[in-house]
């Protein structure tokens, strides 16, 4: 017994290292798992492009890619171009295949028309959330990022009002009270954050609402002052009956089209 049991094992430790080493084209070590596919829908536009389960991206276009996240920004770019793609089976030589993304759309919580482009594979990934931390000087962090939050809201309602202006988007895209009651519903249901979130930008997009260059409004009016400064005499009576009424009808005709794309999005 002692014979077979009283010897001493020794281990010492040492530092590991990966070195690259190259033969025959072969890549030797630990490669990154998030390049590697995981699952392809079936009838996507990489299932049609024949990428399989298991095989490896290597590169898209001419830009060899070593994590997804290249990937999913030069896919981004194609749109729905088609897109040279190199990809590689194990202990297959690398291929390439062309793919072609689609637009999917979609209707949000909000009965919104959203859209995006559509590739149907997804890779290994894994993701480890560090603990959360305690939040130091809690009101300035509250300010700057209500700061923040606005500035981006304000930001978005511009682009958006900008692109209505210069018809880059439609009038079908207005709403009239049904849809801010139906909206405030569904905001409620998703707990008091969104629906108090979603006040604030209501309270918001009013204001800049109302300071659009249009009679009736305040906008209007601050208009009408610029105009009167400019020229440093006051505009007639008839002048702003006649431009009051073409802001009234203006208005009641944005009401009309936003109660009536309201009435096929929620009701019919």
């Amino acid at each position: 017994m002692p014979g077979e049991f009283g010897r001493n094992l020794w281990f010492e430790s040492h530092h590991a290292r990966l070195l690259p080493r190259h033969e025959r084209g072969q890549e030797m070590g630990l490669l990154p798992a998030n390049t590697f596919i995981r699952t392809v829908e079936s009838g996507s536009p990489a299932a049609a492009a024949g990428i399989e389960p298991g095989d490896r991206v290597l590169a898209v276009g001419e830009r060899a890619v070593t994590r997804w996240e290249t990937v999913a920004v030069l896919l981004e770019r194609q749109g729905e171009q088609s897109t040279a793609m190199t990809v590689q089976s194990p202990g297959q030589p690398p291929r390439t295949v062309a793919v072609q993304q689609q637009i999917k759309r979609y209707q949000g919580i909000y009965k919104q028309e959203l859209s995006y482009l559509w590739f149907g594979a997804e890779p290994y990934h894994s993701r480890d959330i560090p603990p959360a931390e305690p939040i130091r000087g809690r009101f300035t962090y509250a300010a700057h990022s209500a700061m923040t939050a606005t500035g981006g809201m304000l930001k978005t309602m511009w682009t958006s009002l900008r692109q209505m202006v210069t018809l880059e988007r439609g009038v079908d895209e207005l709403s009239s009270v049904v849809g801010i009651f139906n909206v405030a519903g569904t905001a409620a249901q998703q707990g008091p954050g969104q629906f108090l979130l979603l006040m604030a930008m209501l309270s918001m997009n009013l204001g800049i609402v109302n300071l659009l260059p249009i009679p009736i409004l305040d906008g209007g009016h601050l208009m009408f002052f610029t105009l009167e400064a400019l020229r440093r005499k006051p505009l007639s009576q008839r002048a702003r009956e006649i431009t009051s009424a073409i802001g009234l009808v203006i208005i009641l005709l944005l009401l009309l089209i936003a109660l009536r794309n309201d009435v096929m999005r929620f009701i019919l």
